[in-house]
C-alpha cells in the first residue's frame, strides 16, 4: 500500500468486493444497453428497471460507506470498525471512507442521469439526486459512528434528521420551484456538517466517550420512584401492559413528535397550487401508518433494542399466559396509536381550518350533504387510527416467533412481491392491451387468496383451542369482532360508491379485498408464535 488511506479503503474494497463488483458493472453496463436498445422496441421500460436498479445501486453504496452492513445500528456502541481505532493514524484518515464514498455516489449518479433516464426523454436533475444522497451518506455516517449514552438517542436522532431532511426538501422545492443550485448548495452543506459530526463521533469512540445528556439520566430513577408510589397491580395483564408501555409505547409518539417538529414549517406556508392542501393532508396523515409499520418489528419483542428476537428467560417464566402476553402487546399498541393520532390531530386541526385551506377543502365535496360529509370525516378518521393499530399488531408475530429465519423469509416474501407488483406496474403502463387479461385473470385470483386466508386462519384457531391458549368464547368474540369489522367496511364503501356503478361481480371482489386487507390469522397466530417462543 502506498499510504494509510488506500489501506483504509482496500478494507472496505475487500470486505465488499463482490457487491461493488456488481455496482461497477452495472454502472459500466447500463447505458450501453439503453443506448443499444432502439426506442420503438420498448427503451422506455428497459429504462425504467434500470433506473430502479440504480437507486439499489445507490443505498447499497451508502450502506458500504457507512458500516451499516458490518454492525447492529441500534447499540450505544459506534458503528465504525473497532479494529481501525487500534491502527497507528490519525481520526482524518479514519473518515477517508465518507469522502471515498461521497466521491463515488456523485460520480454514480450523473452516469445514471445522462446513461438511462435522459436518453428515454426523462428531465431528470443532473446533479442535485447525487448531493442529496451524499448528504443521506453523511448523516448515516454521524449517526452510526458517533457513540451514545443511551440506546434510543441513535434512533430519535435518526428519525428527527431524515424528517429534517425530508422537510428541508420538500420546502426548498416548494418555494423555489426546484432551483438545481440552491438545492445543491443545501444539500452540500448538510453533508459538510454530517462530515464534522461524523469526524468529532470517531474521536469520541477512540476515547471511549459517549454523547451523553445528563437531565436524561435524571429522567428513568424519577419515573421509576414514581411509578413506585402507585403500589401494586391489580392483575398479570395490568402489570404486562404497563411494561409494554414503558418498553414500547413511547416509540410511535416519540418518533412523531420529531418528525412533526420537522414538518411544521411546511404547514406554515401559504396554500399554492405547488404544494396543494389535500396533498400536504395525505403526506402527513401517513405518517402514523409509515411510523407503526416500521416500529413494528421491534413492537414484538421483549425489549426493542435487542439484537435478535429470542425471548429471554426473564419474559419467558414470567406467571403470564401467552394469550394476556399478546393481548398486553397488543393493548399496548393500540393506546400508542390512540396517542400518535391524537398528537397528529391536535397539529393539524388549527391547519385545517385555515381560511384557504379550508376553500380549498369545501371545493372537493360541493354538492354533498353537511351530515355526509361529518359521517365521512368521523369514519375516515376511525379508520385511520385502525389501519395505523394494524400496521404495528399484525407483524408481531415475526418477532414473538424467536427465529431469525421467520423474519428473513417474510422480509424476503413482502420485497419479493413489492418488486414484482414493481414490475407489473411498469408492463401495464406500457402495454394497454395486457389490461383486459389481467381483469379477466383478477376473479379467479382473489377466490384462491381468500380460500388460503380461511385455510390458516381455520388451522390458528384450531391450534389456538388445542392447545388451551384461549377459550373457545375468547376465540367465538374475536372471530365476531373480526366478522363485524368485514361488514362494516363494505357497507362503508357501499355507501360511498354511487349505485350505478355497482354490479355482483364487483361487489364480490370487493367483499374479497375488505377481507383479505384486515388481518386475521395474523392476529390468532401470535399466541401460537409466543407459545413456541417460550417453549422452544
Amino acid at each position: 500500500m502506498r499510504g494509510a488511506p488506500q489501506a483504509m479503503l482496500w478494507q472496505i474494497w475487500r470486505r465488499h468486493r463482490w457487491g461493488l463488483s456488481a455496482d461497477l458493472a452495472y454502472l459500466a453496463t447500463a447505458p450501453a444497453v439503453v443506448a443499444l436498445i432502439p426506442l420503438e422496441f420498448g427503451k422506455k421500460p428497459v429504462a425504467d428497471v434500470l433506473g430502479l436498479v440504480g437507486v439499489a445501486v445507490l443505498t447499497h453504496l451508502v450502506g458500504v460507506f457507512s458500516y451499516g452492513f458490518d454492525a447492529d445500528l441500534v447499540k450505544k456502541e459506534s458503528v465504525y470498525p473497532v479494529r481501525g481505532f487500534v491502527l497507528p493514524v490519525s481520526n482524518w484518515t479514519l473518515t477517508w471512507p465518507a469522502i471515498a464514498g461521497a466521491a463515488a455516489i456523485i460520480a454514480a449518479w450523473p452516469l445514471i442521469a445522462l446513461g438511462v433516464w435522459r436518453p428515454c426523454g426523462y428531465a431528470t436533475p443532473l446533479w442535485w439526486p447525487g448531493v442529496a444522497v451524499t448528504a443521506l451518506l453523511g448523516v448515516s455516517q454521524a449517526l452510526g459512528w458517533t457513540p451514545f449514552a443511551h440506546h434510543w438517542l441513535r434512533l430519535v436522532l435518526a428519525v428527527f434528521t431524515g424528517g429534517a431532511f425530508a422537510a428541508m426538501g420538500a420546502i426548498a422545492v416548494a418555494l423555489f420551484d426546484a432551483d438545481e443550485r440552491l438545492l445543491v448548495g443545501a444539500f452540500a452543506t448538510v453533508w459538510t456538517f454530517s462530515f464534522v459530526a461524523a469526524y468529532f463521533g470517531v474521536g469520541r469512540a477512540r476515547r471511549g466517550e459517549p454523547v451523553a445528556w445528563r437531565w436524561l439520566d435524571r429522567v428513568g430513577p424519577r419515573f421509576a420512584r414514581n411509578r413506585a408510589a402507585l403500589g401494586a397491580f391489580r392483575s398479570p395483564l395490568r402489570a404486562q401492559l404497563w411494561l409494554e408501555m414503558r418498553r414500547h409505547g413511547w416509540m410511535t409518539p416519540i418518533f412523531l413528535v420529531t418528525v412533526l417538529a420537522c414538518v411544521i414549517p411546511m404547514l406554515l406556508l401559504p396554500n399554492s397550487p405547488a404544494v396543494p392542501a389535500w396533498r400536504i393532508l395525505a403526506i402527513v396523515a401517513g405518517m402514523p401508518l409509515l411510523l407503526a409499520g416500521v416500529v413494528a418489528t421491534g413492537f414484538g419483542k421483549a425489549d426493542p433494542f435487542q439484537r435478535g428476537v429470542l425471548l429471554p428467560q426473564f419474559m419467558a417464566t414470567r406467571p403470564v399466559s401467552c394469550g394476556h402476553f399478546v393481548a398486553a402487546k397488543m393493548l399496548a399498541a393500540a393506546l400508542s396509536v390512540l396517542v400518535s393520532c391524537g398528537i397528529l390531530l391536535a397539529v393539524m386541526l388549527p391547519w385545517f381550518f385555515r381560511p384557504d385551506n379550508l376553500r380549498s377543502f369545501s371545493a372537493l365535496w360541493q354538492g354533498v350533504s353537511t351530515s355526509k360529509v361529518v359521517a365521512v370525516a368521523t369514519l375516515v378518521i376511525v379508520y385511520w387510527i385502525a389501519l395505523s393499530w394494524r400496521q404495528l399488531a399484525a407483524g408481531m408475530w415475526v418477532a414473538l416467533s424467536g427465529r431469525e429465519w421467520v423474519g428473513v423469509v417474510s422480509a424476503f416474501g413482502f420485497g419479493s412481491a413489492l418488486i414484482c407488483a414493481t414490475f407489473a406496474g411498469l408492463w401495464l403502463s406500457y402495454h394497454p392491451d395486457s389490461r383486459e387479461r389481467l381483469a379477466a385473470f383478477t376473479p379467479w385470483c382473489l377466490p384462491a387468496m381468500l380460500i388460503a386466508k380461511i385455510a390458516a386462519g381455520s388451522c390458528c384457531a384450531r391450534q389456538l383451542l388445542l392447545r388451551r391458549l384461549m377459550s373457545p368464547y375468547t376465540v367465538g368474540l374475536f372471530l365476531a369482532v373480526w366478522c363485524a369489522v368485514v361488514a362494516s367496511s363494505c357497507g362503508f364503501i357501499v355507501w360511498l360508491t354511487p349505485r350505478d356503478l355497482w354490479t355482483r361481480a364487483s361487489i364480490a371482489q370487493v367483499i374479497c379485498g375488505v377481507v383479505l386487507m384486515i388481518p386475521f390469522a395474523r392476529l390468532a397466530g401470535a399466541p401460537l408464535a409466543l407459545s413456541f417462543n417460550r417453549h422452544r
